[in-house]
């Protein structure tokens, strides 16, 4: 779909998705460091094992090769989709891009795939207790959205130039991989939805097939946004 419509695809300014890793995988951290007892301990060993692991990866990529950053060129030619698997990613992977795009009035849109509904270690730092009941947790997707809509606004971005598809978090690879249109769809395991529940999403009620999310990019690249990222 892509090459279909001269779109290049990149996780970052390089392309190469391991530049974010480490920065990713520190914020997850932090939003769980104030958890006492056991979780803490484990995200204290998960943390050192993720730090070694890409120590080691970044040693391999970096071997016998010289490693610097290629600068960002863009030009207000460009038409830029940045999308987002949760709230906060597109911070993490692409806050550049934004301020580059921002500074140099360069048409963007941020698209988040999921709004973050099943990520119980930060609802209990946000709550201070656990977080189960559906409609609670409902509520804690949509809070996550409106923190990304504050942070993005807090950078300069436009309401009008956030859309939210609202499918579950990590649900999606189930979905890619076994839910399409031919099946009942895939239920979310906080949220205990089948379809997307936030009236502020692209498509309110859209099942959660891998039908519906091709559905909702297509439209975002073509038709409704008017777009056309290249």
């Amino acid at each position: 779909m892509l090459q279909k419509h001269e779109i290049t695809p990149s996780v970052s300014r390089r392309g190469d998705c391991w530049d974010n890793a480490v920065a990713g995988s520190f914020l997850r951290t932090l939003k769980v460091e104030k958890i006492i007892g056991p979780i803490k301990v484990y995200m204290i060993i998960k943390r050192i094992i993720s730090a070694v692991f890409f120590l080691f990866l970044l040693n391999q990529i970096c071997y016998g090769k010289e490693f610097e950053f290629k600068p960002l060129n863009l030009t207000n030619q460009d038409r830029i989709l940045i999308l987002a698997p949760h709230p906060d990613d597109e911070a993490i992977g692409a806050a550049g891009v934004i301020q580059k795009a921002l500074q140099d009035n360069i048409p963007f849109k941020i698209v988040y795939l999921t709004n973050g509904d099943n990520n119980e270690p930060s609802f209990i730092v946000n709550q201070k207790r656990l977080v189960f009941r559906q409609k609670a947790v409902l509520m804690m997707g949509q809070l996550r959205g409106q923190e990304a809509a504050n942070g993005m606004e807090s950078l300069g971005v436009k309401k009008d130039q956030l859309v939210f598809l609202g499918y579950p978090d990590r649900g999606t690879e189930n979905i890619f991989t076994s839910f399409w249109s031919e099946k009942k769809p895939f239920k979310s395991m906080l949220t205990r939805v089948r379809q997307v529940p936030y009236k502020e999403a692209l498509s309110p009620g859209a099942p959660y097939l891998g039908d519906s999310v091709i559905k909702d990019l297509k439209q975002v690249i073509t038709h409704a946004l008017s777009l056309k990222p290249s």
